[in-house]
């Protein structure tokens, strides 16, 4: 069995609330063909307290 490794505390402020890591989103056609890819590999990190905006065109896809 594995030896768990080393803890680390994490403050409040540290903590991690939202994780994205290498997000890809392709859009595909009724025979599920690749059509457009509308994300490519994003990776972010929002902390505790963090304030986060998305922003884009009216009709961008920012709520897909």
């Amino acid at each position: 069995m594995a030896q768990p490794g080393p803890t680390r505390r994490i403050t409040g402020a540290q903590q991690s609330v939202v994780v994205c890591q290498g997000l890809v989103k392709i859009f595909k056609d009724f025979w599920m063909r690749d059509r457009a890819r509308a994300v490519d590999g994003v990776t972010f990190e929002i902390r505790r307290g963090e304030v986060f905006g998305l922003l884009g065109p009216n009709g961008s896809g920012k709520s897909t």
